[in-house]
């Protein structure tokens, strides 16, 4: 998505409503307007419902002939340029940001009860004729219900078997042991056959840290990079676990691309896309490739040559030690003080969090020493700016 894990890049449906009186219309097809902030209820993939832990974390905005997709974070993980015909119901998307950039969906929607659907067909394919996700290969990827208001209590999720705080222990000896990526392979290859040989198999797999989602309720998971058959269409599948309570906070600090080591038992494959380890511990997790380096230090860097500092920092997870000069929760951001000067001003750590991480920060106050780690996205307007930021304790 991906990445979040689930990326609406392929045939999605998607059920949309209101946010706000302001933003509402007097005419009488006010409902119809697309322009605004939507949140996803329910959610499909490849004919099977998406966990709505997860579902309900993802958001759009789309504001004229944009649309941005969100996964709890203030950056957008991929956004495109939309055209909309009013009358067919047709809506093609062309991707600016993410891993199908370039790439241009073809979609349909329509308004019900209030609500927007809307289907994306599998980039390549013709555009679908119907509100519905398929198996991988059948036209339409995902089936999405949105609303224009955030979603607290999702709808049950029938996959869902309740979080796994206590777990059936994991045996001395495993059935299989291998990486994510094999395990991936194998599902993608021959589901039907991968079924058989894993389901309800203890495994022990390791691979690198696609993602960690972390929820406003405390859950967290932890999905490994896992395999896709076309690189160049969305979709694949990873390998994704809940550990117990007591060691979801080892998660918390995890980067893409570091190595983890899980065992668990093979549960159900979800949404065509994720093979659940349920239950499911944490056996190692491999060094920190996040850069450690002070505020200072990085912005010095950056005064003294940015283009060299790209070269080191940008696109890199860092792990920053600062002083905090501002804190800015109505735009969940945080400002580190920095040593380095550029035209006689001083450079600054502009940190954004995703939602999950208010509480953590909101802890902080001016003049603390704070400790973040985040992925550095280079210089901006007199910052370096860290985004999916968080406090390392």
């Amino acid at each position: 998505m991906r990445k979040l894990g689930i990326l609406p890049a392929l045939a999605v449906g998607l059920i949309l409503s209101s946010i706000g009186a302001a933003q509402e219309k007097k005419d009488a097809k006010s409902s119809e307007k697309l322009d605004g902030k939507w949140y996803v209820v329910r959610q499909e993939q490849f004919g099977g419902a998406v966990p709505a832990t997860v579902a309900n974390r993802l958001s759009i905005v789309i504001d004229g002939n944009k649309m941005e997709w969100y996964i709890g974070n203030p950056a957008p993980n991929m956004a495109a340029t939309i055209t909309v015909d009013p009358e067919k119901k047709t809506i093609d998307a062309k991707v600016t940001r993410g891993s199908l950039n370039g790439k241009t969906m073809l979609g349909i929607y329509k308004f019900e009860d209030g609500m927007l659907h809307v289907c994306w067909a599998e980039i390549d394919a013709k555009r679908p004729e119907k509100f519905a996700s398929t198996k991988p290969g059948g036209g339409a990827f995902e089936y999405t219900n949105y609303s224009r208001q955030p979603v607290k209590d999702g709808p049950p999720d029938p996959t869902k078997k309740g979080r796994p705080d206590k777990q059936e222990p994991a045996p001395a000896k495993v059935d299989f042991t291998l990486t994510s990526e094999q395990l991936a392979k194998d599902y993608e290859t021959d589901r039907a056959a991968a079924n058989k040989k894993y389901s309800g198999k203890w495994v022990e797999v390791e691979g690198p840290v696609q993602f960690v989602p972390v929820l406003a309720n405390g859950d967290v998971s932890i999905s490994l990079v896992g395999f896709k058959a076309d690189p160049k269409k969305f979709g694949g599948h990873t390998v994704r676990g809940i550990p117990p309570a007591e060691e979801r906070e080892k998660l918390k600090g995890l980067v893409p691309g570091q190595k983890a080591k899980l065992k668990g038992k093979v549960d159900r494959e979800t949404a065509g896309e994720f093979i659940e380890l349920v239950p499911c511990a944490i056996v190692s997790i491999g060094p920190d490739p996040a850069i450690p380096v002070t505020a200072d230090q990085l912005t010095e860097a950056y005064a003294k040559d940015a283009k060299a500092a790209d070269a080191k920092y940008n696109g890199k997870w860092v792990f920053v030690e600062g002083v905090v000069l501002e804190l800015r929760p109505d735009e969940a951001s945080v400002i580190l003080a920095g040593a380095g000067k550029k035209d006689g001003k001083a450079l600054r750590i502009s940190a954004s969090y995703p939602d999950n991480r208010k509480k953590d920060f909101a802890a902080l106050k001016k003049g603390d020493t704070a400790k973040i780690k985040g992925e550095c996205g280079g210089q901006f307007l007199g910052s370096i700016t860290l985004t999916s930021a968080g406090l390392v304790k």
